[in-house]
């Protein structure tokens, strides 16, 4: 037990510094091609906390980059009327968005498949080699831009600030969920390494 528990204390920490790592306030440059916002929870079709929080800041950023092109990426859960993008293209537009820079992936119910579906949407208005700016909460960020680099898309973090109450909550979800992540990555790849052997022998 003692083992067990000392192995949890040093992998979180482990994780909670890689998460904090990757935090970024600030853009360091405005040479982007596009902002893309990934989705979070709606109650029906209420924003929540975390999802409102990283619209206030791409409406920050509209005042400043009045042509930027935005990709709202977000499906439709369970307890959501509607998906997750629409809210965001809908709450876009009403705070002065023009609705022509919105691009909408409205069918991404993971993290994974926020980018992976994302980067599709990008190669096709931009192109592969195209980089962006990636808006997300700071609990967020490292997971983010670790799936983000895996598929290939070019993009720089920027985190909107949260609450400590409500991202203490968070961390520690996040944990659990990079722990799950990293576990399952190494056992699909055993089964790749084992279906590859298995066809060799056959």
């Amino acid at each position: 037990m003692n083992v067990g528990y000392l192995l949890f204390l040093v992998s979180f920490l482990i994780v909670q510094l890689l998460i904090h790592n990757g935090i970024t306030y600030e853009t360091e440059e405005d040479d982007y091609d596009y902002i893309l916002v990934l989705g979070a929870g709606l109650r029906g079709q209420e924003l929540s906390t975390i999802l409102r929080l990283r619209l206030e800041l791409a409406v920050d950023l509209a005042a400043e980059e009045e042509e930027v092109i935005y990709i709202v990426s977000g499906g439709q859960g369970p307890g959501e009327d509607i998906p997750e993008a629409l809210a965001m293209s809908l709450y876009l537009s009403d705070n002065g968005v023009n609705p022509d820079r919105i691009i909408l992936e409205d069918m991404s119910t993971s993290t994974q498949e926020n980018i992976e579906f994302s980067k599709s949407l990008v190669d096709v208005h931009f192109g592969e080699e195209s980089t962006g700016l990636l808006i997300t909460n700071e609990f967020h960020m490292f997971r983010a831009l670790e799936l983000a680099d895996r598929e290939g898309l070019l993009v720089k973090g920027l985190a909107c600030k949260t609450p400590l109450t409500i991202r203490l909550n968070y961390l520690i979800r996040e944990y659990f969920t990079i722990i799950n992540s990293l576990v399952l990555g190494k056992l699909s790849m055993i089964l790749h390494l084992t279906a590859k052997l298995g066809n060799r022998l056959c």
